[in-house]
């Protein structure tokens, strides 16, 4: 690839771009700045890695580097824009990766009649007969939906996924035996959600367990019954949300985090590694600790 067409791609959607031109020259490869090849694209975010690529031995070097920083290295291309990491990552995914095949695996198990234009189901997954799969959902090996529900259109579920088991919850009869909560509810996933390798979301007891378009959901994390999780949120590995717990717009929640049942957590919020959810948090609220406290305000935007 040309770094010609590659700056062009860039100047096209990122108007506030500065480019500093060499000879033009092929880009075959990414590289991180712990191993810089010549003729490859690379990202420099700070006075660290402006360090690494100036003494770097490699020639034919496509940077990008926030507007903050100021690269001198020959035979490089350098491209300084606001928002260097999207940019960067926004170039490798358009050029560098190649689209993932989309099709139904014959060795799984695929109940429902309900499914989109280009969905991809991977191999051993077992998908029940009322769930709707809508278009451009990506369904990875060894996934299981197995009660009514309904994935938006683009979302990712990643290998070995389990959505709509029944959720923890028991009640008892005058034997004082423990009797299992019926779970009558489904999952509603909205758009462009991802949802991590080996995740649970359970099913709603009488209504919906439901994650809003765009949310992130990392590996190994665990989404109890009815709990609501609002636009865009971001939840990290190993967290744990409560049954019946609501999550609001923009929240960021760290690796390790546990929410109590019932809890809500508002817009804007983060919750910091490790922390423990026992009490409501309020709008644009950073907590930490256990029990978690607010410390100060959130001021800007994780990502």
């Amino acid at each position: 690839m040309k770094v010609s067409k590659l700056v062009d791609y860039v100047k096209e959607n990122y108007a506030d771009c500065e480019v500093c031109e060499q000879v033009d020259f092929e880009v075959n490869s990414v590289c991180n700045l712990d191993s810089i090849k010549s003729n490859s694209l690379v990202w420099v975010k700070n006075a660290n890695g402006l360090k690494k690529i100036q003494d770097s031995e490699a020639n034919n070097v496509l940077i990008i580097a926030e507007k903050a920083c100021r690269v001198s290295k020959e035979d490089a291309w350098v491209v300084y824009v606001e928002g260097s990491k999207a940019c960067f990552f926004d170039i490798v995914h358009s050029f560098f990766t190649r689209p993932e095949k989309r099709e139904i695996s014959s060795h799984s198990v695929v109940s429902t009649q309900k499914i989109g234009r280009n969905v991809n189901i991977g191999d051993f997954s077992v998908i029940g007969e009322e769930v709707v799969i809508e278009d451009d959902v990506y369904v990875g090996n060894n996934v299981s939906i197995i009660c009514p529900a309904v994935i938006g259109k683009g979302t990712i579920i990643n290998d070995g996924v389990v959505i709509g088991t029944r959720g923890y919850g028991f009640y008892r009869k005058q034997t004082d035996e423990k009797i299992p909560v019926p779970h009558i509810g489904g999952v509603l996933i909205g758009e462009n959600v991802e949802i991590g390798a080996n995740t649970c979301i359970d099913r709603g007891t009488l209504s919906n367990t439901v994650i809003e378009d765009g949310v992130k959901i990392d590996n190994l994390c665990h989404i109890a019954h009815n709990v609501h999780i609002g636009k865009n949120s971001m939840v990290i590995a190993h967290s744990m949300i409560g049954g019946s717990a609501s999550v609001g717009e923009n929240v960021y929640i760290a690796p390790g985090v546990l929410v109590i049942n019932q809890c809500t957590v508002e817009s804007n919020s983060l919750l910091g590694m490790g922390a423990v959810v026992t009490e409501n948090v309020g709008r644009n609220k950073v907590v930490v600790g256990v029990p978690a406290k607010p410390i100060r305000d959130n001021s800007k935007p994780i990502i």
